[in-house]
C-alpha cells in the first residue's frame, strides 16, 4: 500500500478550505501576499472580480476617484458628494472598477432576475387585471430583465429589456470607472 505524501495532502486541504470559504483563487493569492491596496484600480487589477470590495482593500468606502468617475458617468455635476457617497456602490469585474448609484430605486447590489416564471405577486396582479398591458416594477421587482404583461389572466414576458453582466448584475445600472491620469513629477 502506497503512503500518501503529507505536504500534498496539506495543500489540498488548504485549497479546499479557501474555496469553501468563498475565496476565489486570485483573491486568496493577493491576500496571502499580505499587500493592502488603497487604490481601487490597483485593487481591482489584483483581485479581478469582487462583488463588494473587501480585504485587501484598505481605502475609503467610496474613494474620490470613483465619486468623480461616477459623477461624470451620470452627467451629474450638481450631485453633492454626500448624496453620491450615501447611495453608491463599487465593485471589480474582470480587473476593472465599476460603480452604481441607487438614484431612483436602482437595485445596485441585487443580481439580475432572468427567470421567465411569474411569481405570486404577478399571478395576483393578472387575476385582478387580466388584460393589463404592463405589469409594473413594483409588482415584478426591479431586478427582472423582462417587461411583463397580463394576457387572459396570466403573466407573460413581452421582451428582454436588460442584460446581466458577467457577474450577474444588470449591466446598464453599472458604469465602468476609468482610472484618472496619475499626476506627474
Amino acid at each position: 500500500m502506497r503512503k500518501k505524501s503529507f505536504p500534498s495532502f496539506c495543500i489540498l486541504i488548504i485549497l479546499a478550505a479557501s474555496l469553501s470559504a468563498g475565496c476565489g483563487r486570485q483573491h486568496c493569492l493577493v491576500k496571502s501576499a499580505g499587500r493592502a491596496y488603497s487604490d481601487p484600480f490597483e485593487y481591482c487589477g489584483a483581485v479581478r472580480n469582487a462583488d463588494l470590495p473587501g480585504a485587501p482593500f484598505s481605502g475609503p468606502p467610496l474613494p474620490p476617484a470613483i465619486i468623480a468617475g461616477l459623477r461624470k458617468a451620470l452627467n451629474g455635476r450638481n450631485i453633492p458628494d454626500d448624496i453620491l457617497k450615501a447611495g453608491s456602490f463599487w465593485r471589480c469585474m474582470e480587473g476593472k472598477v465599476y460603480a452604481c448609484f441607487t438614484g431612483a430605486d436602482i437595485p445596485c447590489m441585487a443580481k439580475a432576475d432572468t427567470t421567465k416564471t411569474p411569481d405570486v405577486a404577478m399571478l395576483k396582479f393578472c387575476t385582478d387585471s387580466p388584460e393589463a398591458g404592463i405589469i409594473h416594477a413594483y409588482v415584478t421587482g426591479r431586478m427582472t430583465v423582462y417587461s411583463w404583461r397580463c394576457r387572459h389572466g396570466l403573466p407573460e414576458t413581452v421582451e428582454q429589456v436588460a442584460w446581466p453582466d458577467s457577474r450577474g448584475f444588470i449591466a446598464n445600472h453599472w458604469y465602468e470607472i476609468v482610472q484618472p491620469p496619475k499626476a506627474g513629477p
